[in-house]
């Protein structure tokens, strides 16, 4: 009977031990292990000398196709080809809006193919860009004035004689594209089509011909926008 008792004893004992252990409703949990931040990338250049917009990485030269307004306004351009050959003109554009430009160019000539060519030309257009001034495609409407003074091939050695005199007058339509990089350097492609409206193309006997038939025209300019 003893023994019996004396086992009931440990028996609840045991049970009432872990009871006892655990922590009530007013205990507060163990706190959490502080956080450690993890170590930051080592730094191997500064931001002003990476090429990004707002802190995302672009392409060096690239951050002009991001931008919805152009800061530059004045883009002033020249076909440096033209200068080996006979060719000197100088371009100037200008932005009116986002969208619309307008472009001023006086160009002379001095080249011999086939003969000798000498004169110069005037244009006024407006390129008006598809996606953004100075950037991407463009058609170009304007106008075109030219004078040229044309000696014939002297294939004989007979002299070049009197020269041809040729004025032309006339509207004219382009499609181009025009590439600008960070820097402000920029490159434009154009060709189109124009019509001489003026009948004014005189030979040295003083006769007149009225070819007023489209004539295809182009350019190349490499410039600086500012």
């Amino acid at each position: 009977m003893v023994r019996t008792a004396a086992f009931a004893t440990l028996a609840l004992a045991a049970l009432a031990v872990p009871a006892l252990a655990q922590p009530g409703p007013d205990t507060e949990p163990p706190p959490p292990a502080p956080y450690v931040p993890a170590p930051p990338a080592p730094t191997t250049n500064d931001w002003s000398e990476v090429s990004h917009i707002n802190g995302s990485l672009v392409k060096v030269g690239e951050r002009d196709d991001y931008l919805v307004k152009n800061p530059k306004r004045v883009n002033i351009s020249t076909n440096p080809i033209g200068f080996l050959v006979g060719f000197y003109g100088l371009s100037i554009q200008a932005a009116v809006s986002d969208n619309v430009t307008i472009r001023g160019n006086v160009e002379f000539f001095d080249y011999e193919f086939l003969g000798r060519t000498k004169g110069h030309e005037l244009a006024l257009s407006a390129p008006i860009y598809f996606r953004r001034s100075f950037s991407g495609p463009f058609i170009e409407p304007g106008i075109l004035y030219q004078e040229t003074d044309e000696w014939g091939w002297d294939l004989f050695g007979d002299g070049p004689g009197e020269p041809t005199h040729h004025t032309h007058l006339g509207p004219e339509i382009l499609f181009g594209w025009h590439w600008t990089f960070d820097s402000g350097l920029n490159m434009a492609v154009a060709f189109g089509a124009t019509r001489n409206m003026s009948s004014d193309r005189m030979d040295s006997d003083s006769e007149y011909d009225d070819n007023d038939d489209p004539l295809p025209t182009g350019y190349l300019r490499i410039g600086y926008a500012f």
